[in-house]
C-alpha cells in the first residue's frame, strides 16, 4: 500500500503509519463496496421474510 501512496511510514522514534495522498480514494471505494454489500444483504433478508 505504501507503493501505491495509500499509506506512508514515519520512521521517527516510533514507526507510525500515516494516510497518504491516495487514501481518500481508497476509503471512498471501500465505503461504496460496503454500501453495496449492505444493500444486497438487506434484499436477501427481505426476500426470505416475504417468502414465509
Amino acid at each position: 500500500m505504501a507503493e501505491l501512496d495509500i499509506i506512508t511510514f514515519d520512521a521517527g522514534e516510533e514507526e507510525i503509519i500515516v494516510a497518504d495522498t491516495n487514501a481518500p480514494q481508497v476509503l471512498a471505494a471501500l465505503e461504496g463496496a460496503g454500501a453495496s454489500l449492505d444493500a444486497a444483504q438487506e434484499t436477501h433478508a427481505r426476500s426470505e421474510y416475504d417468502g414465509e
